[in-house]
């Protein structure tokens, strides 16, 4: 629909005498009328619904009269209920304001806009500098009169589908619901998340192996409240992130939107092989649920195997994710012999297992240690420099004042303990007190030492 200036139609006369002489051209004045005077010229306000309708009556119903083809330059069919357009125009009349009044009993209704079409886009998704590559979007549009309808789909360039989207609003109420379809990624060495699903991504992570699978139910009023459900499930997924390595990871992640709340629908349940995060876990398994409007966070069970030995959280519920008093880590049979070797420290043998506890807290979002305590096992266990190591070759080119002479006594040291308490303040300094007991049968004559 085109709206033109009115100032031709201000301008324009009905001319008796010109080229229309048929007497039904009578039928143009209470329409010219119309025109002349709109609505919108007069001290009283009228809102844009009126202005459109009166105006809307006016272009469609002119077009159907003899007289006055030449005045209207489109027609709409947009009007029902009407058998005789010279009928209605006959009982239309017009009042001094320019409004139409139409009789009342031609009921005249106006049809809602309807648009249906398919679509293609493609966007070239660039982060900073970074080109990301392209994004295909292909879908459907449907409009009936105040109801849109969105069905989507988002592609990569190799066509691989990683989203699937359905968005329903209405206009009148302000209500939309937005839909992601269960969708199940399937990752391969061929098939990987960094080459073939997302070409370049911007962070270093990639997944090789195993089955990702994401749905989500949202719903959104008219004050922006988001409510409804997200799920999402993994099945032996295998990868790194950065130097970090994950593999065989199995999850199932169901949580529910309240809100600007969210709580878990079941509980929050995580396993793997293993997780390599400069420390490497075997079987780490976490348990938990939470509700983020009652502050309410419950870890029900959290191990992990570690060293050989165990480390284990004791269930506990806490009212904060940034300010946490106190989650204590169980230690039980760490072998100090494989912490040697994977720490990669051909100097020194140690052997032995450690039991204790390391209390972990937040404070502002920072991690703090407080009381720690490691003890080992009896009968204990040998702790000395090896033969041949840059260790003990300092040792042996130091003359006989040097204080490095003391530390002969590492050369064969067995222990019987060696206990460890430290604390970890947030701005990162560690205060460590080691105590240890035993005897060096080689140095000066089997003195005893401690």
């Amino acid at each position: 629909m085109k709206l033109d200036d009115d100032t031709s139609l201000e301008n324009a006369k009905l001319d008796a005498d010109s080229r229309n002489k048929d007497p039904s051209s009578k039928m143009c004045n209470p329409v010219m009328r119309s025109f002349h005077t709109p609505p919108y010229k007069h001290s009283r306000s009228y809102s844009v619904e009126e202005i459109i309708k009166d105006n809307v009556y006016l272009a469609t119903a002119v077009p159907q009269s003899k007289g006055c083809a030449g005045v209207s330059h489109f027609t709409a069919p947009l009007r029902n209920g009407i058998d005789n357009s010279e009928a209605f125009l006959a009982n239309s009349v017009t009042d001094i304001s320019g409004n139409i009044n139409n009789n009342t009993d031609s009921d005249v209704t106006l049809k809602p806009l309807n648009i249906r079409s398919d679509y293609g886009i493609v966007f070239n998704v660039q982060r900073n500098q970074l080109k990301l590559g392209k994004i295909y979007s292909d879908g459907h549009l449907q409009l009936l009169g105040n109801e849109l309808t969105l069905n989507n789909q988002f592609k990569n360039s190799r066509k691989a589908l990683f989203a699937d989207i359905e968005l329903h609003s209405n206009f009148d109420t302000g209500n939309s619901h937005l839909t992601l379809q269960r969708h199940t990624f399937n990752f391969t060495p061929e098939q990987d998340l960094k080459n073939y699903y997302i070409p370049i991504l911007p962070i270093d992570l990639n997944i090789t192996h195993g089955q990702l699978t994401t749905s989500a139910d949202i719903h959104i009023n008219k004050d922006a409240q988001v409510t409804g459900s997200i799920e999402l499930s993994s099945k032996g997924i295998t990868g790194a992130y950065e130097s970090y390595r994950f593999g065989n990871v199995h999850s199932n992640v169901a949580l529910a939107l309240i809100a600007s709340n969210v709580k878990t629908q079941s509980p929050l349940e995580i396993s793997a092989d293993y997780l390599d995060v400069g420390i490497p876990m075997s079987n780490p398994r976490f348990i938990a649920d939470f509700d983020t409007a009652k502050q309410y966070y419950h870890i029900a069970h959290g191990s992990t195997e570690l060293y050989g030995g165990n480390v284990t959280i004791t269930p506990l519920t806490i009212t904060s994710l940034s300010n946490i008093k106190e989650v204590p880590l169980k230690v039980t049979g760490i072998d100090l012999k494989r912490v040697i070797a994977i720490a990669d420290q051909d100097n020194i043998e140690l052997t032995g297992k450690v039991d204790g506890v390391i209390p972990i807290a937040l404070d502002n979002g920072s991690i703090v240690i407080r009381n720690a305590s490691l003890d080992t096992r009896k009968p204990g266990g040998v702790l000395r420099y090896i033969e041949g190591s840059s260790i003990d070759k300092k040792i042996k080119a130091a003359d006989a004042s040097s204080p490095l002479n003391i530390v002969k006594v590492l050369e064969n040291y067995h222990y019987n303990s060696i206990a460890l308490a430290f604390d970890y303040a947030k701005n990162g300094d560690l205060s460590l007190i080691t105590k240890i007991k035993g005897q060096s049968p080689d140095f000066q004559n089997d003195v005893r030492s401690t």
